[in-house]
Formats: C-alpha cells, sequence, structure tokens
C-alpha cells in the first residue's frame, strides 16, 4: 500500500461542480495542451486535480505554474510513483465535484465536453456516461473516430471521457 491511500477528504460534494482527475507522470511535452483543454471548457464549474506521481521531468514545474494562473486548478505531488490508479484515487479523495471526469495527461478535450455531458446527465437523470474519441497524432492532425455508435441507448465505453454523478 502507498501512503497516499486514505479516506476521501470531502464527506461531501459540491452540486454542479465537476472533478477532473489528471493522473500525471513524465508528460511535460503535452500536459499543458492538455490542462488548456480543460481550461477553455465552455463549461466553467470545473476543479482541475493534477496529480504528479513523481516525476523525473518538468511535468510538476508546468502543472504548479499553470495552477498559479487559474485557482481551479489543484496540483499534488506524490513523493513516491505508484501508478496510474493509485494517482486517480488520490484525486477521487480530493474531489469536491458532484461529477468526475477523467482525462488523461496526454489526451485533449474539445472546448463543450462537460457542457454537452453535464446537460445530457442532467436531462436524462443518468449517473454516467461516455463519448466518443477521436485521435490526435503528434503532428497536430486528427485520425480517425473511435468506432463506436453515436446512440444513447448503447453503453459505450472509451477512455478518458467518462463522466460520473454522485449519488445525490
Amino acid at each position: 500500500m502507498f501512503s497516499e491511500i486514505a479516506q476521501p477528504v470531502h464527506s461531501e460534494y459540491t452540486p454542479g461542480l465537476v472533478s477532473v482527475v489528471m493522473p500525471a507522470y513524465n508528460c511535460q511535452g503535452l500536459l499543458p495542451e492538455s490542462i488548456a483543454s480543460v481550461v477553455n471548457q465552455t463549461y466553467a464549474y470545473w476543479e482541475l486535480l493534477v496529480v504528479d506521481d513523481a516525476s523525473t521531468d518538468e511535468s510538476l514545474s508546468i502543472a504548479k505554474k499553470m495552477g498559479r494562473t487559474d485557482s481551479r486548478i489543484s496540483v499534488i505531488p506524490l513523493l513516491q510513483n505508484g501508478g496510474v490508479a493509485n494517482a486517480r484515487n488520490v484525486a477521487m479523495r480530493a474531489a469536491r465535484g458532484q461529477y468526475l471526469a477523467f482525462l488523461d495527461s496526454d489526451d485533449l478535450w474539445l472546448p463543450s465536453k462537460l457542457s454537452a455531458q453535464t446537460e445530457f446527465m442532467q436531462r436524462h437523470g443518468v449517473g454516467f456516461c461516455f463519448t466518443r474519441y477521436r485521435r490526435l497524432n503528434l503532428a497536430g492532425s486528427w485520425a480517425q473516430r473511435s468506432g463506436f455508435p453515436i446512440s444513447y441507448d448503447t453503453m459505450t465505453f472509451s477512455r478518458a471521457t467518462s463522466l460520473a454523478a454522485l449519488p445525490s
């Protein structure tokens, strides 16, 4: 077990707030864009929890610098690398939001992602939803879309794009 494993910090959530969970490890090249894709959301009621998993590059200093520019960004540095699951668990324990969203530090969101998903969940009274994803190559060009169906009636899964609500 890692020393970071503990009970949740908050016993209640903040209605409407989206807690974005972002584990980060040695991702200095892509981290600024990933964080910017959260900052640029049209849904502005979010908190971003970046958990640096004992990076050996400049990831931690980049995250801290970006956190100083936006009070919604919190950086949680871990002293020992515990892996991505541990980093996500640390962030989830610190989360204050009614909604949890997961974004890897090498992924990007389109600007209306949180707006579309929170509106969908509220309108349909659902506690969990997914979206499709597109691949972006290192040259910055969009690749093909995921092969998942668009239907809301079909349960689909894609990494880094899920959103879940805590029970009321």
